[in-house]
């Protein structure tokens, strides 16, 4: 199964009806799933808004067999008759709340841009609103409201999607703050490059403007704010194999998986540009585990202390990995040290 996947398309086209009963909200193909590790078997996943007993099951609850049998074209023309086995999983219902519309006050999750004209009508997400370098800042990654070298400084808002890229006024929220710049291939020796660590920004907001919340969308509802998991020394601290989860305005609903690296080390390119990364966290990718463009800057939250140990950055076909791995930025110190080998830091003025 490994080396020869049946096809997306015809696994759907055997199932694609379920999604009509009420207790079915999600219908993919992925690697099967068991205690939270993947088995290599590819398997038909279900989404499902509570996972119930067969005893549970109303009228309206349609029971997904253990196995469906699937017509597989093969290449000579023939049909093949195949039994894959099915994969439940418990997504809760779906929201058809829109994260890329404005909300007062914001909790994380919800879209931000800054217009700049390298990219005028990129969105990304606000990760969260915590205290960073002893001020209450939002944050999010330096490719959502900083764009590459662009210094800080640039008018931070939500978008409005009935205007387009156009920003309005009441929608502001502030100006970053402060970014660390995302250094390029082309600016150095391609035998000696420039490994970047962070893909990271921030913008100031007070407690008064209650333009945003400590809160984070379907996550935490709290009023004070998330912390962010250091040691003693300051740094941030993810470990491997603990479960995290997030939720990005794009996609528009919490997913969850667990941290596969905290030292990844990747060659990215992106924008046209080569881009040299290192420290990176990778997450595993799943069926509830995928990033789609404008989830960049989601808070990467863990399960078991629900600290902030990450921002969601980018995915990538990582090892050429069929299935694409999810990477996240660490979150600098507050005071970072500086020096000759450090990625920079930019503040506005």
């Amino acid at each position: 199964m490994g080396i020869n996947p049946v096809p997306p398309d015809e696994c759907h086209t055997a199932v694609k009806h379920w999604i009509c009963y009420s207790n079915i909200v999600m219908l993919d193909t992925n690697v099967k799933e068991v205690g939270g590790r993947e088995t290599g078997q590819q398997a038909i996943v279900v989404g499902v808004i509570e996972k119930k007993s067969p005893s549970r099951l109303t009228a309206l609850d349609f029971p997904v067999p253990p196995t469906v049998e699937v017509d597989v074209l093969q290449p000579d023309g023939s049909i093949r008759h195949m039994s894959m086995p099915t994969d439940v999983i418990e997504t809760g219902a779906f929201h058809s709340q829109s994260l890329a519309w404005p909300k007062r006050p914001c909790p994380g999750g919800f879209a931000i841009n800054a217009p700049i004209p390298q990219a005028p009508s990129s969105q990304g997400t606000l990760g969260a609103t915590v205290y960073y370098r002893n001020k209450r800042c939002i944050l999010t990654n330096c490719h959502v409201i900083g764009i590459w070298e662009t210094s800080p400084g640039c008018d931070v808002y939500q978008p409005e999607p009935k205007r387009g890229p156009t920003p309005v006024r009441k929608n502001r929220i502030g100006i970053c703050n402060g970014t660390f710049e995302i250094m390029s291939h082309a600016a150095q020796n391609p035998d000696d490059p420039f490994y970047n660590t962070y893909d990271f920004a921030w913008c100031e907001v007070t407690d008064e403007s209650r333009l945003t919340s400590h809160a984070v969308q379907d996550i935490y509802h709290g009023s004070a704010p998330l912390e962010i998991r250091r040691d003693p020394a300051g740094v941030c601290v993810p470990v491997k194999g603990e479960r995290v989860r997030w939720i990005g305005q794009k996609t528009g609903y919490v997913q969850e998986s667990t941290i596969k690296s905290v030292s990844t080390i990747l060659e990215v390119r992106s924008f046209g540009r080569y881009t040299y990364w290192k420290d990176l966290i990778t997450i595993t990718a799943g069926a509830t585990a995928h990033l789609r463009s404008g989830d960049s800057g989601a808070a990467l939250i863990a399960l078991k202390d629900n600290k902030i140990i990450g921002l969601m950055t980018f995915s990538s076909d990582y090892d050429k990995n069929p299935m694409q791995a999810l990477t996240a930025t660490r979150i600098p110190d507050d005071d970072p040290v500086m020096g000759r080998r450090r990625q920079r830091m930019f503040l506005s003025p």
